[in-house]
């Protein structure tokens, strides 16, 4: 992510190949000076996975049930929630 807001919103799955998600997001949130609002998706329903993500100050959880199509239509309600309701900066 650089400088400029290149996108709306960033969806982030919690295991990733080198590094932990949600440590990769609070490193990021320390070198940007905005990152647009975090869905974090993970099969994890530990309510302990489920608090250390919302202590990131992520916008939400999105559980992965192992059915892609689940996923992809809770993807789709939520990135219409975030471009056809809320008001987000402007993408430079």
């Amino acid at each position: 992510v650089g400088e400029e807001n290149l996108f709306h919103i960033m969806v982030l799955d919690i295991k990733m190949p080198s590094v932990d998600g949600l440590t990769w997001l609070h490193n990021m949130r320390q070198e940007k000076s905005y990152l647009p609002p975090t869905i974090v998706v993970s099969s994890s329903v530990l309510e302990s996975d489920i608090m250390r993500a919302y202590q990131t100050n992520i916008a939400g959880y999105i559980v992965k049930t192992g059915y892609f199509n689940s996923l992809r239509h809770k993807l789709e309600s939520v990135l219409l929630f975030y471009t056809k309701t809320c008001e987000l900066p402007p993408i430079n």
